[in-house]
């Protein structure tokens, strides 16, 4: 950090260490800061005000030390937030859906909050269905969950779930289109997931265990306001997801955690049916099920189809004695998900480290849709009409702001969504995006995207920021981010580090880093990283990474291991007290989930590999780089004292000048502060550090 910057800070807080002695397997490590840990945690989750004592003392002393680097700084913190939100002005675009006659939008309001609502394409009159900013009126924290919201299939509902404390407790809302009137709005303590039969009459939706976890399914009748109970998930190993089929036809409850899963249907227009099975889970088994043509199309990674195939089986023998191949498993083709039509099923595939479109019609034919462009992002729109004679999605990519596009399914010909021109104000010409690909040294291959001005391409003479999340299979996809084009406009070099443990590049990228292939992540991330210096793209001690939650568990990784590449780390929300948070899962939200991830610390094996990353118990005396951490009080997946409890640890080893930063929301949830000014607010100082520790 520039002493100039740390002359004007006051001294860092320094934090009471406890001899506490952790036993397992024969070892004994010392947690210095277990006191950090509320023993009442599930409570503090449900009020987060309720935090108090020495653990409140320490995130405010935390926070008040990270305030005055904010003052210290604040010229260049209010000049990085007008950059974003100009760029952010420039770049917001309409999204969403045809259904019927009309369009229901999502935008933001002039304040930047999300708007829903719908529009007629014939009269342009327009309803809003939901305003964000008029549910954080009443609670500040407010938050819709990941699901978005959902339409039922005769389009008479529109239904939400939204998050009041940030802590993942959910209450869901319905309101009647045609009436306007809110005809839901009493389910109050559940896990955020939900679905409509057919007619609208019944809407099913996740309980939780009074530890926070997917426990069970009910069926509310929306008018007479009963709940009945119709699905129990008796192993709190297992997520529950809820979803209608493209056609309205069924419900599906499907289980799953990182290794396997399992789904289970009600037929619509039966919603109080038992729910019937449509193939038993077994080890390493994922596979997922929607409803085409009269059957269930099923992608499904059975028989060593790792990257999947599609599969299609009778409703009224399901199991995988009656599957018929509808599409082969082809390696290095990861098929992703399905979006059926009427007469046309849309698969979501990855190749080559890029995403793709394929349209395939009943007789076998396909057409492909994909892109020129060195890097994007292809998002398929959720709540299509299923009679819809073509398919919309979202189109970005790190130069190019979302945009609405509709491909007719019968002859794949492309078109903006609404017939006009959604062209932005964004200049995406004074950038380029280059992607390459780095040779690990098990000869693997890791696609890195690039972002820069075409006027200072990537050199050695300019800082970067290398971005990466490598978790759970899931993508980091190249999509348009104001913040990177923030720092891009102030010379540096943007990169995403498509790193294994992602799902870039199918199953094989990311199967063998669970449990004990972890490292592999952390090798990946820092061999970029020197393959970019070597290549003259950046220099070593002006790069600044940055990772999230399990990408987080990444940033502790490669800030221990590799100290002298980085000018500063972001950790945010970060995963970085492995062993600790493991051995306690029996009392958190995720339950033993995380075991078929990370492994379980019950065994020796998983948790002798597991002490050999940890990142809070992996600090040892050394010259560490600059660090920032951020935590929510009201996270349920990642507890505040794990990146409260690294900062403290790392600033007591350290043995050079960098400062060490945290920030902790007294209510924020995983996502931070859900707001528009909030999250301005967050890339701001994401921004901020980053320019404040690479060298002047």
């Amino acid at each position: 950090m520039k002493p100039e910057l740390i002359a004007a800070l006051p001294p860092p807080p320094i934090h009471r260490r406890e001899a506490n002695i952790v036993e397992r397997h024969g070892t004994c490590r010392i947690d210095p800061y277990a006191w950090m840990k509320p023993a009442d945690w599930p409570s503090i989750l449900r009020t987060p005000r309720s935090l108090s004592g020495d653990i409140k003392d320490a995130v405010d002393k935390e926070n008040a030390y990270t305030d005055a680097f904010l003052s210290a700084s604040g010229a260049l913190m209010r000049e990085l937030s007008a950059e974003v939100a100009a760029i952010k002005a420039l770049s917001d675009t309409e999204g969403g859906v045809v259904r019927g006659g009309d369009f229901y939008f999502e935008r933001k309001s002039p304040e930047g909050e999300i708007v829903f609502g719908r529009r007629s394409l014939k009269t342009g009159a327009e309803q809003i269905l939901l305003d964000m900013g008029l549910e954080r009126a009443s609670n500040a924290q407010a938050k819709l969950s990941w699901g978005g919201p959902r339409i039922s299939a005769d389009q008479s509902l529109f239904g939400w779930a939204v998050d009041n404390a940030g802590s993942g407790i959910f209450t869901v809302k319905v309101r009647h289109l045609e009436s306007d009137a809110l005809v839901v709005d009493d389910i109050h303590d559940c896990h955020g997931g939900f679905a409509f039969d057919k007619t609208g009459q019944h809407l099913f939706w996740v309980g939780r265990d009074d530890k926070g976890r997917p426990a069970n399914v009910w069926r509310r009748d929306i008018y007479s306001g009963s709940d009945v109970k119709c699905f129990d998930n008796l192993d709190p190993s297992y997520f529950i997801d809820l979803k209608s089929s493209a056609s309205g036809e069924f419900i599906f409850i499907r289980l799953l955690n990182g290794d396997q899963s399992e789904v289970w249907f009600i037929p619509s227009e039966a919603p109080g049916s038992a729910p019937a099975i449509v193939e038993p889970m077994s080890a390493f088994h994922d596979y997922d099920v929607e409803h085409w043509r009269g059957e269930f199309v099923i992608r499904t990674n059975a028989e060593g189809a790792d990257d999947y195939k599609i599969v299609s089986a009778p409703i009224t023998a399901p199991g995988r004695a009656n599957w018929k191949v509808v599409v082969p498993h082809l390696s290095g083709r990861n098929i992703t998900g399905l979006t059926p039509f009427s007469e046309y099923l849309i698969r979501s595939e990855w190749r080559d480290a890029k995403p793709r479109l394929v349209i395939m019609d009943p007789d076998g034919g396909e057409d492909d849709v994909e892109f020129d462009d060195a890097a994007y992002c292809i998002s398929v729109t959720p709540n299509q009409q299923y009679d819809s004679e073509f398919v919309s999605y979202s189109f970005s990519s790190p130069v190019s702001p979302p945009r609405l596009i509709k491909t007719a399914l019968s002859s794949a010909k492309s078109a903006p969504l609404l017939g006009a021109s959604t062209a932005h104000s964004f200049d995406e010409t004074e950038y380029m995006v280059k992607r390459l690909n780095i040779l690990s040294a098990d000869g693997a291959e890791i696609p890195v995207t690039l972002l820069s001005k075409k006027t200072s391409p990537p050199s050695s003479g300019q800082p970067l920021y290398l971005y990466a999340y490598g978790a759970y299979g899931d993508v980091t996809e190249a999509s348009f981010r104001p913040d990177a084009v923030a720092l891009v406009d102030r010379g540096w070099t943007y990169a995403i580090a498509h790193v294994r443990g992602g799902g870039e590049r199918g199953t094989s990228w990311w199967r063998p880093t669970l449990k004990q292939g972890k490292k592999t992540t952390f090798a990946d991330f820092t061999t970029c990283a020197e393959a970019l210096i070597s290549m003259g793209l950046a220099r070593e001690g002006n790069i600044v990474a940055h990772g999230m939650s399990a990408g987080g568990l990444l940033m502790g990784s490669v800030f221990t291991t590799h100290p002298h590449l980085w000018a500063g780390v972001i950790a945010q929300v970060p995963f970085v007290d492995v062993l600790n948070t493991l051995d306690d899962l029996e009392n958190h939200p995720l339950g033993s989930t995380p075991f078929a991830i990370w492994g379980d610390p019950r065994v020796e094996e998983d948790y002798r590999y597991m002490a050999g990353y940890s990142p809070y118990d992996q600090l040892k005396p050394a010259a560490y780089p600059n660090l920032l951490t951020t935590g929510g009080v009201a996270d349920d997946r990642v507890a505040f004292w794990e990146p409260l409890k690294f900062v403290a640890q790392a600033r007591h080893l350290n043995t050079g000048s960098a400062s060490f930063f945290s920030r902790i929301g007294s209510e924020a949830g995983h996502l931070g502060d859900p707001s528009p000014e909030g999250q301005l607010f967050q890339s701001a100082l994401f921004l901020a550090f980053a320019l404040c520790a690479v060298e002047g």
